[in-house]
């Protein structure tokens, strides 16, 4: 069986989406947090 070894920047790229998705549920949660502060 031949392994392929994975590409350094195709794991950068894994790693920025993931950060990228993180960050947008952080920016979901603190406008959760605004808008139940405001009485949106």
């Amino acid at each position: 069986m031949h392994i392929i070894k994975v590409p350094l920047f195709f794991t950068k790229i894994l790693k920025l989406i993931e950060y990228y998705e993180n960050t947008i549920i952080r920016i979901g949660e603190a406008e959760n947090v605004i808008n139940l502060t405001m009485g949106g």
